[in-house]
């Protein structure tokens, strides 16, 4: 019994590797691979020969052999395990967004942008690096922790932005309006703000380093620094 199944299994697992198996009566086997399944039955004799092959029909077998069937396609195998993760891939360019409409989280970074206007936008967190402002019309405008790096805002209308936590380092406000603007811990680092209207605005926890004041005194003149009064 043992040999004979050690034959059933070398002779169905033959048939399912090399895909075409054939036998003394002409019968050829398909293994069927990248097809739908197919169910084979055969009558397997004593001696290891294979003969009735199916695919359609039961084939009534002598009494000396054994009915066998087996699929065209093997059991699913196991799932192998995870390969390792890939490299990051490199940033994309960026993408900047010149001609699109006003919103947050935008990337308006080096576009032209003077004389717009925009009076209550929602520009808050936009990346407006080096952005040309000049003369922007932007009264209430929110502008907190945008990214105004280097921007030139030359007599840019801000008065009553929220400009809270902004990055305004070596950005241009000479003769800005500021009036009433909410300046809350914006980091005014290098920034030019001659002739600057600042009057009501709120100051706050804004950073002074290197800042040219509006009466064009330097921040660094005073202990601690600031253009508070200046």
């Amino acid at each position: 019994m043992k040999h004979t199944n050690l034959i059933r299994k070398t002779l169905i697992a033959a048939a399912v590797t090399a895909g075409v198996v054939s036998f003394g009566t002409g019968a050829v086997i398909q293994a069927g691979a990248g097809g739908t399944n197919v169910t084979y039955q055969a009558c397997l004799s004593s001696k290891g020969a294979l003969s009735k092959v199916s695919s359609s029909v039961t084939p009534t077998c002598p009494v000396t052999s054994t009915l066998i069937s087996w699929d065209s396609q093997g059991p699913t195998g196991a799932t192998g395990a995870t390969g390792a993760t890939g490299a990051t891939g490199a940033t994309g360019a960026t993408v900047n967004t010149c001609s699109s409409p006003p919103g947050p989280n935008l990337n308006f970074s080096t576009c032209t942008l003077s004389n717009f206007q925009w009076p209550f936008v929602d520009l808050s967190r936009d990346n407006l690096r080096s952005a040309n402002l000049y003369g922007a019309y932007l009264p209430r405008a929110i502008l907190a922790y945008a990214n105004l790096t280097g921007a030139n805002l030359t007599g840019a209308h801000l008065d009553y932005a929220d400009l809270g936590a902004a990055t305004l380092s070596y950005a241009d406000l000479s003769y800005a309006n500021l009036y009433g603007a909410n300046l809350t811990g914006a980091n005014l680092t290098g920034a030019h703000l001659e002739y600057a209207n600042l009057y009501g605005a709120i100051l706050t926890g804004a950073i002074w380093d290197n800042t040219t004041c509006p009466g064009g005194t330097n921040s660094m003149t005073y202990s601690p620094q600031t253009c508070v009064g200046h």
